[in-house]
C-alpha cells in the first residue's frame, strides 16, 4: 500500500473499521497524539496504518513502513527481534505489552514500549490489531543515572557519624548508611525497601505528614524537625535531621535525609527548661521564703550546672529584647569573653548585623510558637570560618534559651559530598555525569543561538605500559599531570561566557550540583575539561557564531597535543605519553550530546589506527600527525634501549613536571 498523506483519514477508518463520519475525528486524534499509532491485519502480519510520529522516534517514514520498503522487525534491535516478532504474532490472541530497543538509521539506540490489542467485530472475530508505541528512552536513562548516583552516594557517606538515608517520593527507604546499625541497632536489610513511617512513634505521624507535605510542595525544598524513631531493641530514639527534596535533580532523583540521635541532648534540654521554669515559679510565688529556700536553690543550680557541663554545646539565655542574661557550656564559641557579653544586648555583642538580626527573628518565632526554632549562621573565630546551628526554645514568658552547636564538620562533609558527585576525585576535573550536563547545556544554547560546540576525545598512548611497569601510584600521578596540562591548554573564556544558574542573579559556581541546568551568555565562550574514565579525557567548548568552529577545534587539538606530549618525571624515571585526539562538531557531525561524544570517540579511534599521537576530526581522510609543526617544535628524544614510554631512571627531571603533579583541591572554575 503506497502512503498518501491526503488519504490518512481513509487509512485510519479502514484500519479501525470505523465509519466515514468518524474520519475527521480519527485524523485529528492521530495527528495530535504524541505516540505512534499503528494498525495491522487480523493476523498481525501486514501493516495497514502507522501515524507520522513514527519518523521522529524510529527515523523511518510512515510511507516506507506501509509500502514494505522497511519492515518494523528490521528496525528492532537484533537482540530483541526474535522475542518481539513472536509476541507480535500472538497479539490477535490477547494483545501484548513489551519494552524493547530499536535502532534508527543513524545508529542511535532507543527504548520503546509497544502495546497492542485486538479489535473485534459484532460476531467476536478479530478484525484488526491496533497498537501504541511510546518512546521511553528518557525514562530508561533516568533509571540508569539513579543507580549510578546511589553507588557514588553510598561510597561517600559510609564513614559519616551522622545517619544518611535516601527515600523515594512515598517515603520508602532506598539506602541507609552503615552508621544506622551502629547507632540504632538495625542493619540495612531490616530497613531498605520499607516505609520509614512504619518506624515512627504513633504520636509523631501528624507532624511527619506536615513536614513531608512542606518538603514535597516545592522542588529543592528543605525541611528540618525532630521525630521519634524506633530502634532495634523496640525503644524509641529522638532523632533530629534535615530532609532535602531532590526528586527533580537529574543526578539524584530522590529525597536525601540526614539525622542524628539527640535523645540525650533532648533530655538535658527538657530538664533544663523544667528546672528553669520551676526555679522562676518558686521565686515569684514564694519570695517571702527566699532565705529558707536558699539551700534548695543552690542545689538546683548545682544540678543545672552538671547538666550543662555534660553538653558539648554553648547555652545562652536571652531576654526577648536580645539582652544576654546567662552563659554556660562550651565557651570557646563566644565572640568575646563572657564578662564582656553578659548584660549586653545582642546588637552590641560584636556579631555581624545579619547574624544578630537572624537570631532576634528566631527568638521571636520561638516565643510565639512555643516550639524549637533553628537559626544557622557562620562566624570567623580565631582566623577560621565556622558554621553554627542555634536551636532556640522558650524557657519563660520573657526569655528564650539558645543551644549553639558547631556544625562545621557536618557542613564540610555535605559540601564534599556535593563536590564528589560532580568531579573526579583523582584529577579534580569534571566527571562523566557533570560533562553530560555541561555538554547538553552547551548544545541547547548553540541550537537556540545558531552557535557551535566541539568535543575533543583524548586517549593516552602508552599509558598501560607505564602503569604496568611503574605501578598504579605512578599511573595516578601521570593522570593528574595530564589533567593539569589539559586544563592549562584550554584558552581563557570571555567574560560573557561565565556560567550562571537558573533563578540566580549572580553567577553560581560551576561545581554546584544542585543549582539547576547551566545557562550561557550567547556572546561568550566556554571551555570545559573532564575525565571520561581510565586514561580517557574529554574537552568541550561552546563557541558563538563569531568564532570559526572547525578552525578553533583544530587549533585546540594542536594546543592540547603540545601541552600533554612533553616528557615528565615519575619515580625518578623520565616518561613521555602522547594523546590520540578525535574531534566532532555540533551541528556538523551530530544532533545531540551522546552522538557528539560517539563521533569524537570514533575519530579518536581513527587517530589510533593512523599511528597514534595525532589529531583526527570526524570525516578527515587522513588524521593530522604529531610533529614539530603541530607541537611547537618539540620532538620526543629517541632511546632504543627502553620501551617507548619509559626512559632511564637517572634521567634529569622535566622542567614542567613539578607544577603539573598536584590537582586543585576545590572544584575548578570556568575551564572545568
Amino acid at each position: 500500500m503506497a502512503f498518501d498523506p491526503g488519504a490518512t483519514g481513509s487509512y485510519i477508518v479502514s484500519g479501525l473499521g470505523a465509519g466515514p463520519d468518524d474520519a475527521d475525528v480519527l485524523v485529528g486524534f492521530a495527528r495530535a497524539f504524541p505516540d505512534v499509532l499503528w494498525v495491522k491485519t487480523a493476523d498481525a502480519r501486514r501493516l495497514l496504518y502507522v501515524s507520522h510520529t513514527v519518523e521522529s522516534i524510529a527515523g523511518h517514514s510512515a510511507a516506507d513502513l506501509l509500502s514494505g520498503r522497511t519492515d518494523w522487525l528490521d528496525v528492532v534491535h537484533h537482540e530483541d527481534r526474535g522475542r518481539v516478532g513472536a509476541a507480535m504474532l500472538r497479539a490477535p490472541e490477547g494483545g501484548f505489552d513489551d519494552e524493547y530497543r530499536i535502532v534508527t538509521p543513524d545508529g542511535v539506540v532507543r527504548w520503546v514500549r509497544d502495546r497492542a490489542f485486538p479489535l473485534f467485530d459484532e460476531a467476536g472475530r478479530v478484525t484488526r490489531v491496533m497498537g501504541i508505541c511510546t518512546d521511553i528512552s528518557a525514562h530508561k536513562e533516568r533509571a540508569r543515572s539513579m543507580r549510578a548516583v546511589q553507588n557514588r552516594f553510598q561510597a561517600m557517606v559510609e564513614w559519616s557519624d551522622d545517619i544518611f538515608m535516601v527515600l523515594d517520593a512515598h517515603g520508602v527507604v532506598l539506602y541507609v548508611s552503615g552508621s544506622h546499625e551502629r547507632l540504632l541497632g538495625l542493619g540495612a536489610t531490616e530497613v531498605v525497601g520499607r516505609s520509614l513511617a512504619t518506624r515512627l512513634h504513633p504520636d509523631d505521624l501528624g507532624l511527619a505528614r506536615e513536614l513531608a507535605s512542606e518538603l514535597l510542595a516545592q522542588p529543592g525544598a528543605r525541611s528540618s524537625g525532630r521525630l521519634r524513631l524506633r530502634r532495634g531493641d523496640g525503644g524509641y530514639a529522638l532523632v533530629e535531621g534535615t530532609a532535602s527534596n531532590l526528586l527533580r535533580n537529574p543526578d539524584i532523583g530522590a529525597i536525601l535525609l540526614n539525622f542524628r540521635d539527640v535523645t540525650a541532648r533532648h533530655e538535658a534540654e527538657t530538664a533544663l527548661t523544667r528546672l528553669n521554669a520551676e526555679l522562676e515559679s518558686r521565686v515569684a510565688a514564694r519570695t517571702a521564703e527566699l532565705e529558707r529556700r536558699g539551700i534548695e536553690l543552690s542545689l538546683l543550680a548545682a544540678r543545672n550546672a552538671a547538666l550543662v557541663a555534660a553538653l558539648p554545646d554553648l547555652i545562652l539565655r536571652y531576654g526577648l529584647d536580645g539582652t544576654l542574661r546567662e552563659i554556660s557550656g562550651n565557651l570557646q564559641h563566644l565572640v568575646a569573653a563572657p564578662e564582656l557579653l553578659l548584660g549586653r544586648n545582642i546588637r552590641d555583642s560584636g556579631l555581624p548585623a545579619e547574624v544578630w538580626r537572624a537570631q532576634l527573628d528566631c527568638f521571636d518565632r520561638a516565643h510565639q510558637s512555643r516550639a524549637t526554632e533553628v537559626c544557622n549562621y557562620s562566624l570567623v573565630l580565631r582566623g577560621e570560618t565556622l558554621d553554627f546551628e542555634a536551636r532556640v526554645f522558650r524557657s519563660a514568658d520573657s526569655e528564650v534559651v539558645a543551644v549553639v552547636r558547631d556544625v562545621t564538620d557536618r557542613r564540610r562533609a555535605e559540601r564534599r559530598i556535593s563536590y564528589l558527585a560532580r568531579f573526579d576525585a583523582l584529577t579534580g576535573l569534571a566527571n562523566r555525569a557533570s560533562l553530560r550536563v555541561e555538554l547538553a547545556a552547551m548544545i541547547d544554547t548553540a541550537r537556540r543561538e545558531q552557535a557551535g560546540v566541539c568535543a575533543l576525545f583524548l586517549d593516552l598512548d602508552g599509558f598501560k605500559r607505564i602503569n604496568d611497569s611503574l605501578g598504579h601510584i605512578a599511573g595516578d600521578e601521570l593522570l593528574r599531570t595530564v589533567a593539569n596540562r589539559l586544563k592549562r591548554a584550554l584558552p581563557a573564556d570571555s567574560a560573557g561566557g561565565k556560567l550562571a544558574r537558573a533563578g540566580l542573579v549572580a553567577p553560581a559556581p560551576a561545581h554546584d550540583p544542585l543549582g539547576g541546568p547551566p545557562i550561557f551568555d550567547a556572546a561568550g565562550t566556554r571551555h570545559v575539561a573532564a575525565r571520561f574514565g581510565g586514561d580517557e579525557f574529554v574537552a568541550i567548548a561552546y563557541l558563538p557564531r563569531s568564532v570559526a568552529l572547525e578552525s578553533h577545534a583544530r587549533s585546540l587539538g594542536a594546543a592540547i597535543m603540545a601541552a600533554i606530549s612533553p616528557p615528565m618525571t615519575l619515580q625518578r624515571r623520565r616518561v613521555a605519553v602522547t594523546p590520540s585526539i578525535g574531534i566532532a562538531l555540533f551541528p556538523a557531525h551530530a544532533r545531540g550530546a551522546d552522538e557528539l561524544l560517539q563521533r569524537a570517540d570514533g575519530a579518536m579511534y581513527a587517530a589510533k589506527a593512523a599511528g597514534k599521537a595525532c589529531v583526527c576530526m570526524t570525516g578527515d581522510a587522513v588524521p593530522a600527525p604529531a610533529g614539530p609543526t603541530k607541537l611547537d617544535g618539540w620532538t620526543p628524544p629517541p632511546d632504543s634501549t627502553l620501551p617507548p614510554a619509559v626512559t632511564a631512571p637517572n634521567a634529569a627531571p622535566a622542567a614542567s613536571a613539578a607544577p603539573d603533579a598536584t590537582p586543585p583541591a576545590e572544584p575548578p572554575g570556568g575551564r572545568g
